[in-house]
């Protein structure tokens, strides 16, 4: 006796009892459905969604927790964010996305940032972002008065193409 799966668009039926012949093939087909779906959901370097505290007002190049996108594995990224920062007189906030593909030609990593948000007098970002080898950085401009290390944070998650299945 077998129960009938449907894992994707793929049918396989399952054995359900100690007494059916031969399980393997059908335990090998059910691992094979399930790990070309959740491949499809996720890849093993995307970053699930997290918050991380801004506790200085300045920031040099920071690590962002998780965003690691190794060049041997990861093609390319978008990574999603949105900062809020805030001290006593002003309250910066933003969303927007970084784009990464890297170049094996040159093994560097071409950033793309685009955003919404408050922008400094002279036009240019208050934050940004760059690579230090395959790890993504922060940086952000200096907003100052009495900053509120506490309530100022950046929410994030990225999302990975890889260069071939691992």
């Amino acid at each position: 006796m077998s129960v009938r799966l449907i894992i994707g668009s793929q049918v396989i039926n399952f054995p359900t009892s100690g007494t059916d012949q031969n399980w393997a093939p059908a335990v090998v087909q059910f691992a094979q459905a399930v790990t070309d779906q959740l491949a499809s959901i996720a890849s093993a370097f995307d970053v699930s969604p997290r918050v991380q505290t801004l506790t200085s007002d300045a920031n040099s190049a920071i690590a962002l927790s998780g965003c690691t996108f190794p060049s041997a594995s990861v093609r390319s990224f978008n990574f999603s964010y949105a900062i809020y920062r805030t001290n006593t007189v002003t309250v910066l906030a933003e969303e927007g996305s970084v784009s990464g593909v890297y170049n094996t030609d040159s093994a560097t990593w071409v950033l793309q940032h685009e955003f919404q948000g408050e922008r400094q007098s002279d036009g240019s970002p208050y934050h940004t972002f760059s690579m230090s080898g395959d790890d993504l950085r922060f940086t952000s401009v200096a907003i100052g008065g009495s900053y509120d290390n506490v309530n100022s944070k950046i929410s994030f998650g990225a999302k990975t193409v890889l260069v071939s299945d691992i």
